[in-house]
């Protein structure tokens, strides 16, 4: 592979002593300057077991952290309060709620039907329900006769149509619907149930089409919403019956979305049981305030949950909040599914993930890594990938194995390079260096930690070069990007400086970052 110039020196430890500073003793590094900064930065990757480092030269041979300014602080970073640098983290949910399912809400003791995500916001539908009874919906006291009778009738639910339209309403006669005995049929407009001398009643009927069943016609009213009443033609009689209409719906359903989802209950798995949280409250994310004061999510396209976990005693919050940020209380609803010990995210049918404020999956889709979005090109990645992508880099999971190497609250400076771009690169940022270009499976490459301190990075990390020199040809250093044993098949080090070095490895990779020099918290 044609791979450019890199800025970054795989050397050998057993050779250190020939390259090192004969006035000082720490070892020397070359290289091309880096955003015309006359301080060299020496950015160490730990490798492996085997303690290979990469040395970022920026001209210059300063000791690791010596240079002034050079290192920053998490809480001094995190002062500086700028919105183009977000805070990322450790978590992934934020809770132990790893999914929610679509199948098995409900609402005030009903059923939602057909839940699902329009964009960043719940919605479903619930049956319509009459608001109020009706003294023909008593039991009669002795048998009566008739469809005029104001004892006896049933509600058999609410329905749909387009206002001025004409409904034919079948129970089992003229080939709609199906019936059993001697039927009588009221219908009423609204949801209130109605007697037959009321003006609400639209139409009432029995025997239609030479048959004991019912089959009634009637202008849809302008509510577009009207309610049936069914009974026995006499009122002791056996009866049954099946409405069906011509247009519109029987029965009928509203739909439910925003707020109007407060205090339902959905069916979710936590901490890998299934059990039930309560929506104790929904906000449009538009009405939320960030940390500096920017808005959670201006364009009005994303609700925020609140959800609690009930209790015999109380209720327990799903998303911890935090007396610096109370923000961290809301769950954004976000499609597929991530797995907690890997960080993998898949789509899975009939389920969907919560991902609380404070955890990165909300970061991502904050930042405008929305799954939900439309791909910008046929060649360019899914928004599902590209959020997915996003939660590697926000929580430093270089290896794309669920671990992560950075501290909470760390300042960073994400970009992608789409067409239109949804995070822009800038201008050039002090103490900024180029770190990683980010795929859904991780990191593609490597110029530099997030954090000096932090554990090396595994053996087995796709990053890591597991020799650091090509076999047979001692001193010969293994070319980053290449293979250094066709047997074993093992990857020379991963190293780049630059989103153009990144797309060498990877010309797909859209996302990059670059970080301050961390070196303590």
């Amino acid at each position: 592979m044609d791979f450019p110039a890199s800025r970054v020196e795989l050397e050998n430890p057993l050779f250190a002593a020939d390259r090192a500073n004969p006035e000082d003793g720490t070892r020397a590094a070359t290289g091309v300057g880096m955003k015309g900064n006359p301080a060299m930065t020496l950015q160490r990757l730990l490798l492996s077991s085997l303690c290979v480092c990469v040395l970022a030269a920026c001209g210059g041979t300063e000791a690791l952290g010596e240079e002034e300014g050079l290192v920053l602080r998490t809480s001094e970073a995190a002062e500086e309060g700028d919105p183009g640098w977000p805070m990322q983290g450790t978590q992934l949910h934020g809770s132990n709620l790893t999914s929610a399912s679509f199948t098995g809400a409900m609402l005030n003791g009903v059923a939602i039907q057909n839940l699902h995500l329009e964009q960043g916001e719940l919605v479903g539908s619930v049956p319509l329900t009459i608001s109020r009874t009706t003294p023909s919906m008593q039991a009669c006291t002795s048998s009566t006769t008739g469809i005029a009778r104001s004892c006896g009738f049933t509600s058999m639910g609410v329905g749909t149509c387009t206002p001025g339209t004409s409904v034919t309403l079948g129970g089992g006669a003229c080939g709609l619907g199906a019936c059993t005995g001697d039927t009588a049929v009221r219908v009423c407009e609204g949801t209130l149930p109605c007697e037959h001398s009321s003006t609400t009643r639209l139409v009432s009927g029995n025997d239609a089409c030479g048959s004991f069943c019912s089959s009634v016609q009637f202008t849809c009213p302008v509510s577009g919403i009207y309610n049936v009443l069914a009974g026995p033609y006499v009122s002791s009689g056996s009866w049954s019956v099946k409405l069906v209409p011509d247009s519109g719906k029987f029965p009928g359903s509203r739909e439910v979305r925003g707020t109007e989802l407060r205090s339902a209950t959905l069916s979710v798995v936590m901490g890998g049981v299934s059990t039930v949280v309560l929506i104790d409250d929904v906000i449009n994310a538009s009405q939320l305030h960030g940390p500096f004061g920017e808005l959670w999510d201006a364009t009005g396209e994303t609700f925020l949950y609140h959800l609690v976990r009930p209790l015999t005693s109380g209720s327990v919050e799903v998303c911890a909040s935090h007396e610096s940020n109370p923000n961290w209380q809301w769950a954004v609803p976000m499609s597929g599914v991530f797995d907690a010990s890997n960080g993998v995210r898949h789509e899975e049918a009939g389920r969907f993930t919560f991902g609380c404020d404070s955890a990165v999956i909300a970061k991502c889709y904050r930042w405008g890594y929305k799954s939900w979005r439309e791909k910008q090109g046929e060649n360019e990645p899914d928004m599902g990938q590209l959020h997915a992508a996003c939660t590697r880099m926000a929580r430093a999971d270089y290896c794309g194995n669920g671990e992560s190497f950075t501290l909470d609250g760390t300042p960073i400076h994400p970009w992608d390079t789409l067409p239109t771009a949804i995070r822009q690169h800038g201008p050039d940022t002090p103490k900024a260096f180029f770190e990683a270009g980010w795929q859904d499976f991780g990191a593609v490459c490597l110029s530099k930690t997030r954090w000096e301190q932090l554990k090396p990075l595994p053996a087995e990390c796709p990053l890591v070069a597991p020799g650091w020199i090509v076999p047979g040809a001692p001193g010969v250093q293994c070319p980053p990007g290449q293979r250094w044993d066709d047997t074993l098949n093992k990857p020379c080090a991963t190293v780049c400086n630059s989103a153009e070095e990144a797309q060498a490895y990877s010309p797909s990779i859209r996302l990059f970052n670059e970080s301050h020099y961390n070196s303590g918290p």
